[in-house]
């Protein structure tokens, strides 16, 4: 994707074009505090560099443009911003951000959230703050993956915003044989694990555990037929209102397709609250939407969620 050749970098103008790399992740984000409601933010992040000098420290580069909703565009330009900022982090964490890649990104009150789950971490960036920060939070760490995985940690985690836009949530699905993906082996399972970050003021923000359910726990509570032993559930993601709700893609291996399904979990009782087939057989090979639902089937994707407070509106994609 191109973008427009109108850029700020701080007061001076550029004229180069500048491209979205595959690796890098934009966000749209609008204002919540007094005197932003009106205003949005597209930012994306371009880069993450060592700064010049003897200490460990990093910037990231961030393109981005600022709109208002009662603004007019006479001349259909938009007038981008180059920055350079540094990232708040601690010494040991210098080397997190040196193998940064950005798996998922999400906003939580006035930031836009980067999330890379491979090196652990999210990148907080205050849009608007008087004086625009960045800093670095990491993330529990439940199982270190492997540098295969690396493009693949969407299937068991995601980083999710609930309890009305006051939490954000971490969610992690480990199975005891370590593979990442695929039907549970004989005797094996599997942990769900949970941590929650809550809006605060302090600069120095923790994770606190909130959920530690295994496997068995899940068995002991819902008949496998509505719960098959031998599937993962996969691809987590947090209810918008309700944290003690998570929905999950569950897929079970076939001959020729795969059976996935949507299972709604309750967290606290362990129960399973409602079960809705995506992919329900071969059945599904018959309809004109047959490579489609193939393909689905073996390559499953990540929900994709939106929320727009223009009227409160909800989406939730599959």
């Amino acid at each position: 994707m191109v973008l427009p050749p109108f850029f700020k970098e701080d007061t001076e103008a550029i004229t180069t074009r500048r491209h979205f790399l595959p690796n890098t992740e934009r966000r749209l984000v609008r204002g919540s505090s007094p005197g932003h409601e009106d205003e949005f933010v597209v930012a994306q992040l371009a880069s993450i560099t060592k700064i010049p000098g003897p200490d460990d420290m990093m910037e990231a580069e961030v393109c981005m443009i600022r709109s208002r909703v009662s603004a007019t565009d006479d001349d259909g330009t938009w007038d981008w911003e180059l920055h350079k900022i540094p990232i708040q982090h601690k010494e040991h964490q210098y080397w997190r951000l040196v193998d940064w890649s950005t798996s998922a990104v999400t906003t939580f009150n006035n930031c836009i959230c980067w999330i890379s789950y491979y090196t652990g971490g999210i990148l907080f960036y205050d849009v608007f703050a008087k004086t625009p920060t960045i800093s670095y939070l990491g993330l529990p760490t439940h199982h270190r993956p492997g540098y295969r995985e690396r493009g693949f940690l969407e299937v068991n985690r995601s980083i999710c915003v609930t309890g009305g836009g006051d939490v954000l949530k971490y969610t992690s699905v480990v199975c005891t044989d370590g593979r990442l993906c695929g039907p549970l082996e004989h005797r094996q399972g599997y942990k769900i694990i949970t941590d929650v970050l809550k809006a605060t003021e302090s600069v120095d923000m923790e994770w606190d555990r909130d959920t530690f359910v295994t496997a068995y726990e899940f068995w002991r509570h819902n008949t496998s037929e509505r719960l098959p032993r031998d599937a993962v559930p996969e691809y987590p993601l947090v209810s918008m209102d309700d944290p003690s709700i998570i929905h999950f893609l569950l897929s079970e291996e076939r001959e020729k397709i795969n059976k996935v399904s949507v299972v709604t979990m309750d967290m606290v009782t362990n129960k399973m609250i409602s079960v809705v087939p995506y992919i329900k057989g071969e059945e599904d090979l018959d309809g004109e939407d047959a490579d489609m639902v193939r393909e689905k089937s073996h390559l499953l994707k990540s929900f994709l969620t939106s929320e727009f407070h223009i009227g409160s509106v909800h989406w939730i994609y599959f």
